[in-house]
């Protein structure tokens, strides 16, 4: 995925990959797609180079609409992470977006997949970061998931 989007001038500081990027980056599910939200003036050098908007299984904008709020890129920025140079939406946003599409009737099969498949990845990592606070496979970074078991606890 970096190389695509290096090849488009894009990078973390400018772009965001929104929808299901982050599961393939997780490894949870493959992505047939790459969605990506950029800023208004990244989006006017691509279209101005003649670099195609949608192609190649990428599509570009500069918002993303969903349940009836829109976010740009910056709004997307404070809800993100980067993996391997690129920066994705993070995966408790997705899930609280696939969530509130069930809620508002406009969820597909495919999110409902989704929602099972993250749930079952974070019940995962919880587990696994309660090994490590017994002592087992120390790692700092997936002390997030901690955060994450008390607010899915809250939810259920």
């Amino acid at each position: 995925m970096q190389k695509k989007l290096q090849k488009l001038g894009l990078n973390p500081d400018n772009s965001i990959v929104i929808g299901s990027g982050i599961l393939q980056a997780l490894n949870i599910r493959k992505s047939n797609d790459i969605d990506l939200v950029v800023s208004s003036k990244d989006y006017t050098r691509l279209k101005k180079t003649g670099k195609i908007l949608k192609t190649d299984n990428i599509e570009i904008a500069t918002i993303w609409q969903v349940s009836g709020k829109k976010y740009y890129f910056k709004n997307l920025a404070e809800n993100s992470t980067v993996i391997n140079n690129v920066r994705y939406i993070t995966l408790d946003f997705l899930y609280k977006t696939k969530k509130s599409w069930i809620t508002n009737g406009t969820a597909r099969p495919k999110d409902l997949k989704d929602i099972k498949l993250i749930e079952k990845y974070f019940a995962t990592k919880t587990f696994a970061f309660r090994k490590q606070q017994r002592g087992f496979n120390h790692k700092p970074e997936d002390y997030i998931w901690m955060d994450f078991a008390k607010w899915f606890k809250q939810k259920k």
